[in-house]
């Protein structure tokens, strides 16, 4: 039998937002545990928690299905040489023989 897609999105809203929480809470404990002794940073709540997660994902590590626009054409352009890697989305043209020995 079938399930429901209206059965299942209870499910995953739920357990997407339990996750959230205990991921946001172990990095509340970690951080109220270690910091204020080692650098004298203040305390946190939960919701700092949270918040410094989200923003430490949109900085450093994007969202699924979205890239750097860089790093796609990189990907794409890359066929093993290292000088692609540095050109970006710029199609890599080796200077000719004729023009280096001028």
């Amino acid at each position: 039998m079938k399930k429901k897609w209206y059965k299942v999105i209870p499910f995953v809203i739920v357990a997407g937002t339990l996750g959230v929480l205990l991921f946001s809470s172990v990095f509340m404990m970690l951080w109220n545990g270690i910091l204020p002794a080692v650098i004298h940073a203040g305390t946190i709540t939960l919701w700092q928690a949270a918040g410094i997660l989200v923003l430490g994902r949109m900085l450093f590590g994007g969202f699924k299905g979205r890239r750097m626009m860089a790093g796609a054409c990189r990907q794409r352009n890359w066929n093993g040489d290292h000088a692609k890697m540095y050109m970006g989305c710029r199609k890599y043209e080796p200077a000719s023989a004729a023009a280096v020995n001028e």
